[in-house]
């Protein structure tokens, strides 16, 4: 049931980054809008995640929050295909509660597929690349839909996706753990400069990520790309992720997870720089490819990295935290600027701004190690 999850959940995810953007604009948003409706999401990202993964610590809930915010996806993925023509705000509305519902859902499901395979990073990516499997299906199916009249199919679709991560979320396992609320109240005073340093380089990262889920469909519209090819071209970039996540444990056997990460940030600016400066259809494709380690291999050595950081204690509050830095300093800055300068510059140009960053994140990521060096009950917990 975790892989079915996933794989609906993402589905819904294949829906939403490759084709919100242009759906909005066919409902008279503006490209500035459109950059604020997508930075409001990651700032309700910001808030959820976190909460509920210390009322996850706290009260053991994680299937059971899972499974509400699921529920509350298919209400407000019902109210947003009522509201889509008729009623701007309303849409808007219903937009943000469905963000709401969605934003706690793969932090605690990720804390409950590393559970279920002991914190194994191969038997988490298999779990996880289902997700993936999921995102191209729905990106390449939509694809087929003219782009005249994607609006009502893009909400059908995300309704259906919904409705079915809700179904597959009442089989997840159910998490059972003795109380403990020393370690509980422990949380927050466990955070020291290695971890905040550590997440200031994912935060980095993610934020270079910004551009891209706010319009890379823009950047396909841009380099002339039919539309029906909007789909096989995402999806170039999910079967590089998911070919990653099946090879990740080759990858672990051979390398340690800080090695893994800085191979994936060196991906992303190999990729980011070659989009701005080359914004034709072949660079697009074969950039797609880089994909798999900016994204699968980033995101797979940083969970088993806070695994071992965290030594299986608090692991959905470690998670949450994780996701809402993410969603807070990376998607809400990222996509943010990401629309705004969209005004007044060509998307490939966008993305060069966002060069320095991804090389400041490398830069900080270096710094890691030397704060290992002066804390030897860490050494090794982020390496």
């Amino acid at each position: 049931m975790i892989s079915a999850s996933y794989f609906f959940y993402f589905a819904m995810l294949g829906l939403l980054l490759p084709y919100l953007t242009p759906v909005l604009l066919d409902l008279s948003f503006t490209k500035s809008q459109i950059g604020l409706i997508h930075a409001a999401f990651s700032v309700i990202s910001v808030i959820l995640p976190s909460i509920m993964g210390r009322v996850s610590d706290r009260w053991y809930s994680a299937d059971r929050i899972i499974k509400s915010s699921a529920c509350v996806m298919v209400i407000m993925a019902l109210g947003q295909l009522l509201t889509a023509s008729e009623w701007r705000l309303g849409l808007v509305l219903c937009m943000l509660l469905f963000a709401a519902g969605r934003a706690p859902i793969v932090p605690l499901l990720d804390t409950l597929a590393m559970k279920s395979v002991g914190a194994d990073p191969g038997a988490f990516a298999r779990l996880r690349v289902m997700g993936s499997l999921g995102f191209a299906v729905a990106a390449i199916m939509f694809s087929s839909v003219p782009w005249e009249s994607q609006v009502a199919p893009y909400f059908v679709g995300s309704l259906f996706c919904s409705v079915a991560t809700a179904f597959f979320s009442f089989g997840l396992p159910v998490e059972r753990k003795a109380m403990n609320s020393g370690v509980n109240q422990r949380f927050w005073s466990k955070l020291d400069r290695i971890w905040w340093i550590w997440l200031l380089s994912m935060v980095l990262h993610w934020m270079c990520f910004g551009p891209y889920h706010y319009g890379f469909t823009l950047l396909l519209e841009e380099c002339g790309v039919a539309g029906y090819w909007t789909g096989p071209i995402w999806s170039i970039g999910v079967g590089s992720e998911i070919c990653v996540f099946l090879l990740t444990r080759w990858f672990f056997a051979r390398w340690r997870t800080r090695t893994l990460l800085m191979m994936a940030l060196f991906a992303s600016l190999i990729r980011w720089t070659a989009l701005g400066l080359w914004p034709v259809l072949w660079v697009v494709a074969v950039t797609q490819v880089l994909h798999g380690f900016g994204f699968a291999l980033f995101y797979a050595a940083a969970v088993n990295a806070i695994s071992i950081y965290c030594g299986g204690q608090q692991q959905a509050s470690y998670q949450s935290l994780f996701s809402t830095c993410l969603a807070g300093g990376g998607n809400v800055i990222g996509m943010g600027m990401a629309g705004y300068l969209h005004e007044y510059f060509a998307f490939n140009q966008v993305l060069l701004f966002f060069v320095p960053v991804q090389l400041a994140a490398i830069l900080v990521l270096l710094r890691v190690k030397l704060v290992e060096a002066r804390a030897p009950h860490l050494k090794g917990s982020l390496t």
